[in-house]
């Protein structure tokens, strides 16, 4: 292992605690919308219902006033067959009680019928999906700014260009969304573009999977705009037969796609426009992180649900945000919901992640949500008191993740489930095996590769203007070339501030341990990762394994900061067979941070597969 360079000032190299707290100043800055004082409206404490709130630029707005179960997910049978046509239109939709209508870029089967987020395709393990997703997105220009900077898709005739990613999926490369895949409704496309209709041949294991947009330099604002959707793989004669009896269905099954926003009050979304290094980036900041939380195209909502067992499948659709999740009962006579709630915590049993069922139920009181990432678990209001009515879904992870500053009033909550009186309804026991899951055997990885996150900074202002993979843009030559078929052994190096959600397309990995390292001393060059070394170790402790939740199969693992993350990535499929396809056709893949504002400037790198 070669150690590589791992900040720079231009051509040279920075100080780390000058760079390290400029980088932290940088993300601050950047979600100061976020971060403003909050003035409550007049009125007496404790009020009769959720306090309303005002805060420029948005007009006050109030907590848990629309109705989930108002705004239905639309579901879609993607294992007849057929072609499905999945459109891309620019619409207006009322995310709010007190917002007029938001102009988003979303999907559907017609204009009508399109909305955020999109509809829920419903596959069929074994059954290959065909999904046609076309442009119908009529304005010339974007709805937020396009950084000119960026790798984004230069165009003669305008547009919005889009191409769509099913993340999580073993499909073949050119069904796979590639950033350089992207087509306009006016009729340009990407050099990499190859055909609207996309087939997914749904081998992998039954899981919950996500659509949105990937164009090269714009799927942070594409997805910001509202390209996103819901993909389910059901596997009906194989594991889900078998659990079918412990798993709530119907109104008991939730859909959550949750995502953070910013509004104006005319009802648009505020979208930053004024880049945070100007002169670089005149438009690009590393992330949105919005001062509400929007799920399933709902601003802050409500939904009443039985005293019983409910199934929660859920994905963080945001662009940067950081979640920890817990369910925490209101205090009683509380209806302000203001953080910290003083009831009790509802434990919750984690029963999947992004690539499907865990090996065992899992008791958590809270999770950790990176963006990508998907969750799948059982909550049973059984479980919280008799008295408690309201359980409010709540996050207190700070932002940037782990080191800025606190969730505040507007960010530290999520949803209210309103738990009515009817009888309680009892759930059954759960199996103690959910799924088999191997043992990894390292001893089966043909090469290990060491992958460090390098900051770049600017040398006038002295903040980052970008991350690399060791060094490397996206369009320097691929390195990552692995051989179908083998496995291999990734080590992520990130010295940086804060946490980066990795994601590989067409593969699912197993996260393996974290160890800590010393980032100043491997920045600053006065140590090293390489054991022949001469220079002291920058490893600072023992490798320690990843927790129980995420020893299941991941697309999306989390690279913490000051941490070396391993994980074993098997290029095949789930099953250990060979694909059902020819990975090393077609323009390949992408591995990237699913940070979008970082994926869109650099933070990505091809995977191209290898015969």
């Amino acid at each position: 292992m070669q150690p590589t360079t791992r900040l720079r000032t231009g051509p040279g190299r920075g100080a780390i605690t000058l760079a390290h707290l400029c980088a932290v100043v940088l993300a601050l800055t950047a979600t100061l919308p976020a971060m403003l004082p909050v003035v409550p409206l007049a009125g007496a404490q404790p009020m009769a219902g959720p306090r309303c709130v005002n805060r420029f630029p948005q007009k006050p707005l109030c907590k848990f006033v629309d109705d989930l179960a108002g705004a239905p997910l639309t579901f879609l049978d993607a294992s007849a067959g057929k072609t499905i046509e999945i459109g891309a239109y620019d619409v207006y939709q009322k995310f709010h009680r007190d917002l007029p209508d938001t102009k988003v870029y979303a999907y559907g089967v017609s204009r009508s019928s399109a909305r955020y987020p999109g509809p829920v395709l419903v596959a069929k393990r074994g059954t290959t999906t065909k999904v046609k997703f076309s442009n119908h997105i009529e304005d010339k220009q974007h709805m937020f700014t396009v950084d000119p900077t960026l790798m984004a898709p230069k165009l003669k005739n305008g547009g919005v260009p889009i191409s769509v990613h099913l993340h999580g999926a073993e499909t073949p490369s050119k069904f796979d969304g590639h950033p350089m895949a992207w087509h306009t409704a006016f009729g340009e496309q990407g050099p990499e573009f190859e055909s609207q209709e996309h087939q997914y041949p749904n081998e992998q294991r039954a899981t919950m999977l996500w659509y949105h947009d990937h164009t090269v330099g714009m799927t942070a604002i594409n997805v910001a705009a509202g390209m996103a959707g819901l993909y389910v793989i059901r596997d009906p004669q194989g594991e889900e037969r078998r659990l079918k009896k412990w798993l709530p269905r119907g109104a008991r099954q939730l859909h959550l796609l949750i995502a953070d926003r910013m509004f104006f009050p005319n009802g648009s979304m505020n979208y930053p426009n004024v880049g945070s290094v100007p002169n670089v980036h005149p438009n690009w900041t590393p992330g949105l992180r919005g001062d509400t939380i929007v799920v399933n195209g709902k601003v802050w909502p409500y939904l009443k649900v039985r005293r019983a067992q409910h199934r929660l499948r859920m994905v963080n659709a945001g662009n940067a945000r950081t979640y920890n999740l817990s369910f925490q009962c209101a205090a009683r006579g509380d209806y302000n919901f203001n953080p910290p709630l003083g009831g009790p915590v509802v434990p919750f049993y984690l029963i999947g992640s992004d690539g499907g069922y865990l090996a065992h139920p899992l008791r958590r009181t809270s999770i950790l949500f990176a963006p990508g990432v998907r969750h799948d678990m059982l909550l049973d209001f059984n479980a919280a008191p008799a008295w408690c009515r309201d359980v409010i879904l709540v996050n207190s992870a700070p932002q940037p993740f782990p080191v800025g500053l606190n969730a505040d009033w507007f960010t530290g909550v999520v949803m209210r489930f309103r738990i009515n009186e009817r009888r309680p309804m009892a759930a059954p026991a759960l199996p103690k095996r959910l799924s088999y899951i191997p043992a990894v055997d390292v001893s089966q990885a043909v090469k290990q590769r060491w992958l460090e996150i390098t900051i770049i900074v600017d040398p006038v202002v002295n903040k980052t203007i970008t991350m690399l993979f060791n060094n490397k843009a996206y369009m320097d030559p691929a390195t990552e070339t692995p051989k179908v078929g083998t496995s291999e052994i990734w080590h992520i190096i990130n010295p940086t501030f804060e946490t980066h959600p990795i994601h590989l397309h067409l593969v699912q990995h197993r996260p393996i341990s974290r160890r800590p390292i010393n980032s100043g001393g491997l920045i600053n060059g006065s140590c090293s990762l390489d054991p022949s070394s001469s220079k002291p170790s920058c490893f600072t402790g023992p490798a320690r394994p990843v927790p129980r939740h995420e020893q299941g199969w991941k697309d999306t693992t989390v690279a913490f900061n000051d941490m070396v993350t391993t994980i074993f990535v098997p290029f095949k499929g789930q099953d250990g067979k060979a694909f059902p396809f020819d990975a090393t056709e077609g323009p390949g893949y992408v591995w990237h941070c699913h940070s979008l504002g970082h994926e869109d400037n650099e933070m990505m790198r091809p995977l191209i597969m290898t015969s």
